[in-house]
């Protein structure tokens, strides 16, 4: 995620109508850069009522999706530090156990687990031990019903890994998009930004690996960050694969979302995805994402106002839900802070109990 003054770096719509489903099972188809300052749930069709059944993995306990690959309710979503390599002991390779606070545990229904290495896209230990607490009801575990989302790349690992080596090939982007599919996540964030997002051949090799991905976890969750004004070159080419000029899913993307965090400024870019085709000649975007597939930012310490105002787009499917950059844990060993970059953008410095009121509004 754009680490901005970091150290490094109404319910929500259910996308096909289910009494259409059947119908569309049958047709085949159910399938200005941000400011710089195997667990889960499948689902299998139901034969006599031509539905999605909800088949809950007893190991995770997540209720992510009714149907593959969709969010079935607006999400308000922390990303957590978890592990980078650039902060010892807390990097790609190091064990240790993550505890939730209180309020992150009551105030989001999604987390977002940051960063995966892309240049090995090994599994961090601290984020299966993170997962492996959900529904535990131990202090610090992760909520039963919580989805939990690895997120690949991000800011530095896009400048620093230039290019991702799976993304140098529609092979190697597939045979990745195998080992993906193993992983005890409910989803992937897509986090590619300036450097390796603007590689020659880094969209079409993330579309390859998108779609592969797609056929071999048909229920996993698959979001993709970008700027508020399109300008990387890797995700504006997965957008305009995600979607069409009328809004139509592709059976591609889960959402997007909008990596500015400042005040409710995010909310001024979401035309620039949802009313993409009303814009000037040659903009990048050339498809209408749809709202509910549209998440927008806010930062860690945002006010009860911004908020508030942000909420209200939220309640009215003007939008499909909040991620929010960005929030510490603890480390259970020493009881202290894990990870931390900036704390004046770490809601785990103030704990609101803003997030959980938002949530409980919608």
């Amino acid at each position: 995620m754009n680490q901005i003054l970091g150290d490094r770096s109404c319910r929500f719509f259910r996308l096909i109508n289910l009494c259409l489903l059947p119908m569309a099972l049958a047709l085949g188809g159910c399938s200005e850069q941000a400011f710089l300052p195997e667990g889960g749930e499948h689902s299998s069709l139901n034969a006599d009522t031509g539905v999605f059944d909800q088949q809950r993995d007893q190991s995770t306990g997540s209720k992510a999706f009714e149907k593959a690959g969709v969010f079935i309710e607006p999400i308000l979503g922390y990303y957590v530090l978890v592990a980078d390599d650039d902060h010892v002991p807390y990097t790609s390779v190091d064990d240790w156990q993550p505890v939730l606070y209180d309020y992150q545990k009551s105030g989001a229904n999604t987390l977002f687990l940051t960063f995966v290495n892309p240049m090995t896209m090994d599994i961090p230990p601290a984020f299966d031990r993170l997962i492996e607490t959900r529904g535990s009801q131990q202090p610090g575990s992760v909520p039963d019903g919580t989805h939990i989302i690895y997120s690949v790349g991000g800011q530095a690992y896009s400048h620093k890994y230039n290019p991702w080596p799976w993304l140098s090939s529609q092979m190697a982007a597939e045979d990745m998009a195998a080992r993906v599919a193993a992983w005890k996540a409910d989803g992937i964030d897509l986090d590619i930004e300036d450097g390796a997002g603007n590689q020659p051949d880094a969209g079409r090799n993330l579309i390859h690996f998108v779609r592969k991905l797609r056929e071999l976890r048909p229920d996993f969750l698959i979001t993709l960050p970008v700027y508020g004004f399109p300008q990387i070159r890797a995700t504006n080419e997965l957008v305009n694969a995600a979607f069409d000029a009328v809004g139509q899913d592709q059976g591609l993307l889960s959402a997007i979302s909008i990596m500015v965090y400042e005040g409710v400024q995010s909310l001024n870019y979401v035309k620039n995805y949802a009313n993409a085709t009303d814009q000037w000649e040659g903009f990048p975007i050339k498809v209408n994402v749809p709202r509910e597939k549209i998440f927008v930012g806010l930062k860690g310490t945002a006010s009860r106002t911004d908020l508030d105002q942000v909420s209200i787009q939220v309640r009215e499917g003007s939008i499909g839900g909040i991620i929010v950059w960005y929030a510490s844990v603890k480390d259970a060993q020493s009881n202290t802070t894990a990870i931390q970059y900036s704390p004046s953008w770490d809601a785990s410095v103030l704990q609101s109990s803003i997030w959980s009121d938002a949530l409980n509004s919608w």
